[in-house]
């Protein structure tokens, strides 16, 4: 490991994993483990491979503990209390817990490029050079050019329009910061535009949903977190084998799930964790910077429904087009709608006409859908014509003979997904 791991508190034990290149496609750099070593240990189901200690970590709980051991009147302090405040008078409204993690991270950059001796936060200055040189294929590095080119097609899809006005208001967001800490003796080449828009992008895309223990209570709560090195981990929910767990000192431990038959031969193995339990496809690109393409059941939001659907009001279903996905072999193989069973009041013949509207709407939002998209948007758009294809192609008797999991806990998912919470 290098320097990072040098100036922050990680333990391997056993020295079994490595960071290489991931095996995904656009996965970037991933986390491998070493099974020819492994094996050599004694017999276990499950093996702790990275320790981070919590104080290694970025999240509000430990940003509230730096925060609080600096004094009052050091600049450092007044820095930090500065990006709390800042966020409150200009960003009220959309306050999330990501969004002030985001803004620690600029406090703690703008004050490692001051020069500033404060040795609890100098020591992430390698981890955010790391965040700074990640690249992440969100809109977040699109220009507003090539985004206002595809809006018009994408007026009705609620993640583009959310992250699309986010994205506006973080230019400008961006100069009322600037503007404000020149104070404080930082300026744009302490803190660029796109260093701004990049830090943002990469707190989006490696935040982790981190259990922690609640004071000394057997309680635990889950906390937005940025794990060094464990954020190197990708996602996948057909190979994940991997998951984070917390020690008795309240450490962030990756656990990896071993199997002789499912590794016979092997001498290495990337790991894997799962982001979602049911992968949205928007969601997942939106805030992450990927589109899903492994083998498993994905669900996505079509921004196409132009037509008042009276039938799915008085069902209180969705009234946006909702697909869940099958995806065999990085192709398409099923699209279905995973709420029509809810549909007590519905007969076949209503059905089968609604399904007839929605392939008709696909095939016209398939003509009109432009080719030629630039920037990381293009992903998507290509993701959306590949489903809008596959059901102008299907008959509609078919979209009700679905074949995947029909169990409540689908259910629940699915309805969690209707209307995604944005967490930009």
């Amino acid at each position: 490991m290098g320097e990072m791991e040098l100036s922050l508190a990680v333990e391997y034990p056993n020295n079994l994993v490595e960071i290489g290149q991931s095996s995904i496609d656009g996965g970037g750099s991933g986390i491998f483990v070493n099974l020819e070593k492994l094996r050599q240990l004694p017999p276990s189901k499950t093996y702790s491979l990275i320790v981070v200690k919590r104080s290694s970590t970025i999240s509000l709980e430990e940003c509230q503990r730096v925060l609080q051991s600096l004094a009052e009147t050091s600049k450092a302090s007044e820095i930090i209390r500065h990006c709390l405040l800042f966020v409150h008078q200009h960003l009220g409204d959309q306050i999330t817990e990501t969004l002030i993690v985001f803004f620690y991270v600029v406090g703690y950059h703008c004050i490692i490029e001051l020069g500033l001796d404060v040795p609890q936060i100098s020591k992430f200055k390698s981890y955010l050079q790391v965040l700074l040189n990640t690249e992440v294929n969100s809109i977040q590095k699109d220009s507003l050019e090539e985004l206002n080119a595809i809006e018009p097609y994408m007026s009705k899809d609620f993640l583009f329009q959310v992250n699309l006005e986010a994205l506006k208001s973080d230019y400008a967001i961006y100069e009322l910061f600037i503007e404000s800490v020149e104070k404080y003796g930082i300026t744009q080449d302490k803190l660029s535009i796109g260093q701004f828009l990049q830090f943002k992008a990469a707190v989006k895309s490696r935040t982790l949903e981190i259990p922690g223990k609640v004071l000394d209570d057997d309680q635990f709560s889950i906390s937005i977190t940025m794990v060094p090195i464990l954020d190197y981990i990708n996602h996948s929910n057909s190979l994940t084998n991997s998951f984070f767990d917390v020690n008795e000192d309240n450490d962030i431990v990756l656990k990896f799930e071993y199997s002789s038959e499912a590794f016979d031969g092997q001498s290495s193995q990337e790991l894997f964790i799962s982001y979602l339990p049911l992968e949205d496809v928007g969601k997942l690109f939106f805030n992450s910077g990927f589109i899903p393409t492994d083998d498993g059941y994905k669900i996505i939001q079509l921004p196409i429904n132009e037509i008042d659907r009276q039938l799915l009001i008085e069902n209180e279903l969705p009234t946006t087009y909702i697909f869940l996905l099958q995806i065999k072999d990085n192709e398409i193989v099923q699209v279905t709608f995973p709420f029509d069973h809810l549909m007590k009041e519905v007969t076949n013949s209503d059905l089968t006409a609604y399904h007839a509207t929605v392939a008709q709407d696909c095939t016209k939002a398939l003509e009109k859908l432009p080719s030629n998209i630039k920037g990381n948007i293009s992903a998507y758009v290509s993701f959306i014509r590949k489903v809008l294809q596959f059901v102008s192609r299907q008959k509609p008797e078919t979209f009700s003979q679905f074949t995947g999991p029909r169990n409540e806990s689908l259910i629940q998912e699915l309805c969690s997904l209707i209307w995604p919470s944005t967490n930009i």
